[in-house]
């Protein structure tokens, strides 16, 4: 009769524990679509809405290109503070510490570099797992659970943008939408950090900006 009861006690208490995890994964993916949206209603210092910046009319393989290149030339902002700084957050002031991989910009970037190599990447496993990997600390963002410098802010926005437009490609504006996003974000951030001068930006975008000029 004990082990009837011990079993009927472990078989509930995993189908508390599932149903805990789905209500969880699903508050975190309607919240990060929120907080993204948020993201995008804010301007950076000095920059034009969306529609007047002239990345926005690249072809989205181009975009994926452009804003590939300028998270790799900002992620340093994100290794120096991961080198200073524990990347951690709690759900609950009574919960366990959640560790945020210091290499996960660096290889979210890797992936859809190594899936790019013929034409704009497919949705693969890699990239979805990288992409999810991203939720729960927007989700602490938001709530306040973990806080972390603007630039810092800003390039982890910049990589998950890009992850975002290719898992759901399916939608083609929201994917050109996320990707001149992620490349606004790349900008402010290496421009803030003073990573490189005006003219070495310019310089580097010029060859983008005859394609469509």
């Amino acid at each position: 009769m004990h082990l009837v009861l011990k079993i009927a006690v472990i078989i509930i208490s995993g189908l508390i524990y599932l149903y805990t995890r789905r209500k969880k994964w699903k508050r975190a993916v309607k919240s990060t679509s929120l907080f993204t949206e948020t993201e995008n209603k804010v301007l950076i210092k000095g920059e034009l809405h969306q529609d007047q910046v002239w990345w926005t009319y690249l072809e989205t393989s181009l975009q994926l290109e452009l804003a590939l290149a300028l998270a790799l030339k900002a992620l340093p902002v994100w290794q120096r503070n991961s080198e200073t700084d524990q990347l951690n957050y709690k759900n609950s002031p009574v919960s366990s510490p959640i560790i945020i991989r210091a290499s996960l910009l660096q290889t979210s970037l890797d992936e859809i570099v190594k899936a790019s190599k013929f034409g704009f990447p497919e949705n693969n496993k890699n990239i979805v797992s990288c992409y999810n990997e991203f939720l729960g600390p927007l989700v602490a963002l938001q709530d306040g659970n973990w806080a972390i410098p603007y630039p810092v802010k800003r390039i982890f926005l910049s990589v998950y943008n890009i992850l975002k437009g290719i898992t759901q490609q399916e939608d083609k504006r929201s994917t050109r939408s996320l990707l001149a996003l992620s490349i606004n974000q790349s900008l402010d951030c290496i421009d803030m950090c003073k990573l490189y001068n005006r003219e070495e930006i310019n310089s580097f975008l010029e060859p983008y900006r005859r394609i469509i000029c």
